[in-house]
């Protein structure tokens, strides 16, 4: 079994979160579909509007922020944060 870890970036274009890998698109959110986000220590949770009209909805997703090697103590949510404003 292969363990893939994709350590990306992430880019606020226009109405959507779009999230590079190599610099490669791998996927975009359009934050119209966001209903809040949210910070914690080390991930932000974003929570999306309910679709009453299908069967299955992605209601929330998170991201993992690891933490800064050469300084522990820094809040890379908050760096992230800004980075997409």
């Amino acid at each position: 079994m292969k363990i893939m870890r994709d350590f990306g970036t992430s880019l606020v274009t226009g109405n959507g979160l779009n999230f590079l890998i190599d610099n490669n698109l791998a996927f975009e959110i359009p934050l119209n579909n966001v209903c809040q986000a949210t910070p914690l220590k080390n991930e932000i949770t974003l929570e999306f509007h309910q679709n009453d009209d299908a069967a299955v909805s992605l209601m929330e997703l998170r991201f993992h922020i690891p933490s800064d090697q050469n300084n522990p103590d820094a809040d890379n949510v908050s760096v992230s944060d800004r980075k997409t404003h």
